[in-house]
């Protein structure tokens, strides 16, 4: 998974690359010829979003850059990642880890779920 500039989540699943925005709704799918193992951006000006393949290796012309650097926070850590990442796949989750009520709605959704992603990749403080 990768996160863009303005709070985007990239997650790869089946043949696509599915794009998030920060508030969790499905912004687009990106279909490639082979199942993605990995999504990352870079390239001169982070603009390039790099599709890996168990195979190939796929380029593709960006609008935003991707994230730079990555907190270093011990407040938030890989369990909770793994856990925003099951939010959004639809995953049910029994633990929430650091994942905080944050809309007050009483639960732990997809809002929380990007928020976290969101800290874990720096864009939050």
């Amino acid at each position: 998974m990768t996160i863009d500039s303005v709070g985007n989540v990239y997650l790869t699943t089946g043949k696509t690359v599915l794009v998030y925005s920060s508030s969790g709704t499905l912004v687009e799918t990106i279909t490639v010829p082979l199942e993605p193992t990995n999504v990352t951006f870079g390239g001169k000006d982070g603009k390039t979003l790099f599709i890996t393949a168990k195979t190939a290796v796929y380029s593709l012309a960006m609008n935003v850059k991707g994230v730079s650097g990555y907190s270093q926070s011990t407040d938030v850590g890989l369990s909770d990642a793994i856990i925003a990442l099951r939010i959004l796949a639809g995953i049910s989750v029994t633990e929430t880890g650091n994942l905080k009520d944050i809309n007050g709605d009483g639960k732990i959704g997809m809002e929380e779920a990007v928020y976290i992603l969101q800290y874990v990749a720096g864009l939050r403080p």
